[in-house]
């Protein structure tokens, strides 16, 4: 069901992100991975963090194939991020 309902709302979003070039991403909410995967084919260089309130959802997200650069992280591991703020 993911795909049919968010694959298009997740292409636009990535490819308006892909316009202004971030090498970095915080994606909050990142639920199965949806938007995590279509940023990462619109910013092939950019690090990805992937977060999500439920640990299950993280878990489908990493298991669907996410490139290295992308990271997903349990809303414990956000309490000290990997990045300084002025980074994201």
């Amino acid at each position: 069901m993911v795909p049919i309902l968010f694959d298009p709302y997740a292409a636009d979003l990535a490819q308006r992100l892909a316009s202004v070039h971030p090498h970095r991403v915080l994606e909050v909410a990142a639920g199965s991975g949806a938007l995590t995967r279509a940023i990462s084919a619109a910013l092939p260089h950019a690090e990805i963090i992937a977060t999500d309130l439920n640990q299950a959802m993280l878990d489908v997200a990493a298991r669907r194939h996410l490139p290295r650069r992308a990271r997903c992280m349990a809303p414990g591991q956000c309490v000290k991020p990997p990045l300084p703020r002025s980074d994201l």
